[in-house]
């Protein structure tokens, strides 16, 4: 006996959003198989995984729900702050030891463009009266 079931569904992605959140903005961007979340904050993605309402799970349970989600439609994920890709999700890739500290499973962490987002910032002056 064989089965017709397909463990991927692919889904194709078009959409062009902006959203104020008061952790920051967001921009949302799909483009066939990829859909690009940015922001224009270093600190906006933490802010949002803080006010995130995951009840008495861990964080790591929707975000290996999300994980399961884009595998089973063929998605890439990509997260940028202004134009620097800081992290990515893809189909069949599993995270690194960066992903494992943070608590965030499937989540590919790029180094690099992480800290390049920090040191490009341009960090909001103070003014002494």
């Amino acid at each position: 006996m064989s089965s017709n079931f397909r463990s991927c569904r692919p889904v194709d992605v078009f959409a062009d959003c902006t959203v104020d959140t008061p952790a920051g903005r967001i921009g949302i961007t799909g483009t066939g198989r990829t859909v690009v979340v940015s922001a224009d904050r270093p600190g906006t993605y933490r802010k949002l995984l803080h006010a995130a309402p995951f009840g008495h799970s861990p964080r790591s349970a929707p975000i290996g729900q999300l994980r399961d989600s884009l595998n089973h439609a063929d998605l890439t994920l990509r997260l940028q702050v202004k134009n620097v890709e800081i992290a990515r999700m893809s189909p069949g890739i599993r995270g690194g030891p960066l992903s494992a500290l943070f608590g965030l499973p499937g989540l590919q962490i790029q180094p690099i463009g992480l800290l390049r987002s920090f040191l490009t910032f341009k960090w909001p002056s103070r003014e002494h009266a």
